[in-house]
């Protein structure tokens, strides 16, 4: 969440809505005060998604975004205008290599701040879920293929690659790392980096200790 929150976003859009998750987070944890959330005059942002099947969207959805699309996002593009963020959470790996990439451009297009999104980091093999197509994994993403964006930051797990892009230079809140973390560097700089950073806070704990 400090990826998104730190945009301070007054416009979300979700690809690949699902259950509604993402956009539950989103609500709850920027939206301000302690206002009743069910009563949508009380929304400070508008946080819109998209959905290309149907069958997935009931009442707990509707009640949590402003507007869902209930198309393929392809379809949605012509529609779209810009949104402070976009948010894509493990979506791109559902379509082939170039149309992802397609995609991705579109959608930098629209951001006003930035575009995040997930992937499974490595190979994984899914196809149809509960009879919906759109969830077969079409294609693998690695670390290299968000590198040659301009302005982009790179965090990846053993699970999960997390790629921040942006027509802009990204203004960074702090130092953040999830097992390795890339700034447009070769990865020799960004794991020694790593390496120092973990030894300093190792001695920083070892003095409290003694």
């Amino acid at each position: 969440m400090k990826l998104v929150s730190e945009a301070q976003p007054a416009s979300i859009l979700d690809v690949g809505v699902g259950w509604g998750k993402y956009g539950a987070l989103f609500r709850m944890c920027l939206e301000s005060g302690y206002a009743n959330l069910s009563d949508r005059r009380n929304w400070k942002i508008r946080i819109d998604g998209v959905e290309a099947f149907p069958e997935y969207i009931g009442a707990i959805q509707q009640a949590i975004y402003n507007h869902i699309f209930l198309e393929p996002i392809e379809q949605v593009l012509p529609k779209l205008g810009e949104y402070d963020l976009i948010f894509m959470g493990d979506v791109i790996e559902h379509f082939p290599k170039e149309k992802g990439r397609q995609l991705l451009e579109a959608l930098l297009a629209r951001a006003q701040s930035r575009l995040i999104l997930s992937t499974p980091n490595g190979p994984y093999s899914q196809g149809d879920i509960l009879g919906n197509p759109f969830e077969r994994h079409q294609s693998y993403w690695e670390i290299d293929d968000f590198l040659s964006y301009p302005h982009v930051e790179v965090y990846a797990n053993k699970k999960s690659i997390i790629a921040v892009l942006s027509r802009f230079p990204i203004q960074q809140a702090g130092r953040r790392w999830a097992m390795g973390g890339y700034r447009r560097q070769p990865w020799t700089a960004a794991l020694g980096a790593y390496l120092k950073y973990r030894w300093q806070r190792c001695c920083k704990q070892r003095q409290k200790a003694s």
